[in-house]
């Protein structure tokens, strides 16, 4: 199968959603240490250290939003069954992924990370 630049991409893209979501479940398995590691919100810290159901639940959560976002790539290039409202959804991720970025200058300017 020969691929162009935009199948390349979406492919790509849903790769790194799975390790992503890979990666968010196995932050449940590692505990503690692997949520401060991955920088995760206080609350969620927190949750994980007093053992409470709000971060494996967040966790699980997120990491189905990452498989929805790699279903939805790999629809666009044909590799799994056509889904309705692909496009739709993928300019909305990439909307979000986007905005999301933009987060981290003003972060990096008043040194929050």
């Amino acid at each position: 199968m020969l691929l162009n630049i935009k199948a390349k991409s979406l492919l790509s893209a849903g790769v790194i959603a799975s390790a992503a979501a890979v990666w968010h479940l196995l932050c449940i398995w590692g505990g503690t240490r692997w949520f401060i590691f991955a920088r995760a919100p206080i609350q969620i810290i927190e949750s994980s250290q007093q053992g409470t159901f709000l971060a494996p639940l967040g966790s699980i959560a997120i990491a189905g939003l990452m498989f929805a976002c790699t279903v939805f790539a790999l629809s666009a290039i044909g590799l799994v069954r056509n889904i309705v409202l692909t496009r739709t959804a993928l300019i909305a991720i990439a909307t979000l992924c986007i905005i999301r970025s933009l987060i981290i200058i003003p972060a990096l300017i008043r040194g929050i990370l």
